[in-house]
């Protein structure tokens, strides 16, 4: 019996050794990160340096020495020599990192980041740029969820005192992992259906402006051989395009953006642009940009601006010439009737689906010939279309594509089906219960490519 007594009392005070103990933040980074961050011949040191608990710690006087890139050429591959007043991680995902993945969390604050001794790449475009020589300051905080698929940057923060300062917060959907793919994975992602692609959830941005903006923007145009007024006056212009049949509430939030940029030598304030669409959008939903609305219903965006002036949109949009004869990405599209299948008009700008294939696909009209056909591009497409427009191969645009809903799957209906991002010819085969899929055959197929689709994803055409 004593024996089991002195053998359980040993054991007890070998686990509570610091060889069983549980490491804190600073002994995590110092065994698992710190030589990743020495290889190839660079180095971090730091003068003083403290435990934030288990999964975080704090570091003063921190200078990082980043290798020479070995495949620049020899008068740029130099070291350069970072230097760090104070980093706080108070959260990170230790256990990635050690296995050399990208972290799916951290939660960090970096003050005071200067480069040192010989000028470095960054300091010379700063300097070109007329940006001062000041200290930056960045705040970062995020999480990946492989299992969801989800990527929330919760904050991003990047500030140059005196100059400016950046928020960025944002959430995707359809992110598997921040590693970057294998390659064998690359042929499976090019085949991948666009309601596939990564999203967008919500988006912030915050951006507070000192004279940053103003030094940017001019040095920048000047290196172009143009002047800034001539960029920000076709920024103005965009926007201004996207005015046309627009609601009074996406007129208020179009102001606030042409106000903003025609104050850009003298921002009168931060300015707030945040999307909170009511689904995640993606990039196949940016062609929606020009409905009417759409802003609103479909991206859920928002503007703040302190020196919004009303009509600052309008009043740009009055001076531009007509675009009717000219070909352009900004030109507001004819409104449309849904389930109208009249021949549409030949105006540079304006949206439409196309017969091509024996699909309806969408596109925008680039402009008129001389003969009375019809330039356009497919999304999609690389190269334009020329084609005569005519009621059997056009239809006037909508947001919820050409014709009108499918309201019920009945057996032997003419119906239209969404795949592929074009309006597939298709006939129903068998009724279908409300809220089960509805059996669709496409024309010109193989029973083989049958398939059973959500009646959301069908419409019909109503021709006279």
């Amino acid at each position: 019996m004593r024996e089991a007594i002195a053998a359980t009392t040993a054991a007890l005070l070998a686990l509570s050794s610091p060889a069983f103990a549980q490491l804190n933040g600073l002994q995590r980074f110092e065994r698992e990160i710190k030589p990743q961050l020495e290889e190839d011949g660079g180095t971090f040191t730091y003068d003083g340096a403290a435990a934030l608990g288990p999964s975080g710690f704090v570091l003063n006087g921190v200078r990082v020495t980043v290798p020479a890139d070995k495949n620049a050429s020899p008068a740029d591959s130099k070291p350069s020599r970072v230097g760090i007043d104070r980093l706080t991680v108070e959260d990170f995902d230790f256990d990635g990192a050690a296995r050399k993945e990208p972290p799916r969390f951290a939660r960090m604050r970096v003050d005071g980041v200067k480069s040192i001794g010989e000028e470095s790449g960054l300091d010379k475009l700063m300097r070109s740029y007329g940006i001062p020589d000041v200290a930056l300051n960045v705040v970062i905080d995020f999480r990946q969820d492989d299992q969801r698929k989800v990527f929330a940057l919760n904050r991003l923060e990047v500030a140059l005192p005196g100059q400016a300062r950046l928020e960025l917060s944002l959430t995707l959907d359809g992110v598997a992992s921040l590693a970057p793919p294998p390659a064998a994975d690359a042929a499976a992602k090019d085949a991948a259906k666009p309601e596939d692609e990564i999203k967008l959830r919500t988006a912030t941005i915050l951006y507070e402006d000192a004279s940053l903006l103003g030094r940017v923007l001019t040095a920048a145009a000047h290196e172009q051989g143009v002047s800034p007024d001539d960029w920000t006056r076709e920024a103005a212009e965009f926007l201004a395009l996207l005015s046309a049949d627009q609601p009074p509430e996406v007129l208020a939030m179009l102001d606030a953006l042409v106000s903003y940029v025609q104050d850009w030598r003298q921002p009168k304030g931060p300015i707030r642009v945040a999307l909170d669409p009511p689904g995640s959008i993606g990039l196949a939903d940016f062609d929606k940009l020009f409905i009417a609305n759409a802003i609103r219903v479909v991206f859920g965006l928002s503007v703040n601006y302190a020196g919004t002036r009303a009509g600052a949109a309008a009043a740009i949009a009055q001076t531009m010439p007509k675009r009717d004869a000219k070909p352009g990405p900004g030109a507001a599209p004819a409104r449309a009737t849904p389930g109208e299948t009249g021949a549409v008009a030949c105006r540079a700008g304006v949206r439409l689906f196309v017969l091509e294939d024996g699909a309806w696909w969408p596109a925008t009209v680039r402009e008129a010939t001389a003969s009375g056909r019809c330039v356009l591009r497919i999304d999609g497409a690389d190269d334009d279309a020329v084609v005569t427009l005519g009621a059997a191969n056009a239809l006037p645009w909508s947001i919820d594509g050409p014709g009108v809903a499918a309201t019920a799957c009945r057996k032997g209906e003419r119906v239209l089906v969404l795949s592929d991002g074009a309006w597939h010819r298709a006939r129903v085969k068998a009724d279908a219960r409300a809220g089960r899929p509805c059996p669709v055959h496409y024309d010109d197929t193989d029973d083989d490519d049958d398939e059973a689709v959500e009646l959301k994803r069908m419409r019909v055409l109503r021709r006279s």
